[in-house]
């Protein structure tokens, strides 16, 4: 299984004819993870995840308009190389046109992000965390941090879904047809803070099933 899943990750050529709801998690702008597929700062469990929850996942080492056009879901952790403009195109157009972004970055990782956050209406605040846990209003879902900043909605259109006290970290927008999720943590979809080959965190597991369920949701119910 580890075979055939490692093969799907690389193969980019595999994409082309097939059906399914595509999810790519970039790697073409120095994202903040490693390469290493089970190393507790990778992200191979977030591709799990993804595949568990019917999504056709793969990682995205060239950033290219037609990759966006098949694509459902773009998942960017933390860029240290900004977008250009063509790109902020591609990705504004993606997400108007119905494609679903998250966005996963903290304070310190910011820098080539803050055109990004500009162009969606959300900015982060310099008051690092501690450690927490947060319920999620009128559901049985929890959500664990360990390196959260607060999120602001610059245009206050965006609808919080998780927060520390009155502080949110994780907001949800609407964008034409699509949404944008920001989240305000550089390391929330690394394999430690999610899943690892040996164990995994119950709480972000279960969350992450739940939001991937609510974006797909919006996402037939604005098709």
């Amino acid at each position: 299984m580890v075979v055939r899943i490692a093969d799907l990750l690389k193969c980019y050529d595999n994409q082309k004819g097939l059906q399914g709801t595509i999810a790519y998690v970039d790697a073409s702008h120095g994202e903040r993870f490693s390469p290493e597929s089970w190393n507790e700062h990778a992200v191979l469990g977030l591709h799990l995840n993804l595949m568990r929850n019917g999504y056709l996942s793969f990682t995205l080492k060239d950033f290219e308009k037609e990759r966006l056009k098949d694509a459902d879901l773009l998942v960017l952790i933390a860029p240290s190389s900004p977008f250009t403009t063509k790109e902020m195109g591609w990705i504004t157009d993606f997400v108007s046109q119905g494609g679903t972004l998250v966005l996963s970055v903290g304070w310190e990782e910011r820098e080539a992000s803050l055109s990004l956050m500009d162009a969606f209406g959300f900015s982060l605040d310099y008051l690092p965390l501690a450690q927490f846990i947060s319920n999620i209003p009128q559901t049985n879902q929890k959500v664990r941090f360990v390196e959260a900043w607060p999120v602001t909605s610059t245009d206050g259109k965006s609808e919080t879904i998780a927060a520390y006290q009155k502080l949110p970290v994780i907001m949800k927008k609407s964008y034409g047809k699509g949404a944008v999720v920001m989240i305000g943590d550089s390391s929330f979809f690394w394999n430690k803070n999610l899943e690892t080959e040996e164990s995994h965190v119950q709480e972000n597991v279960e969350f992450l099933k739940w939001l991937l369920s609510n974006i797909q949701k919006d996402a037939d119910s604005s098709g």
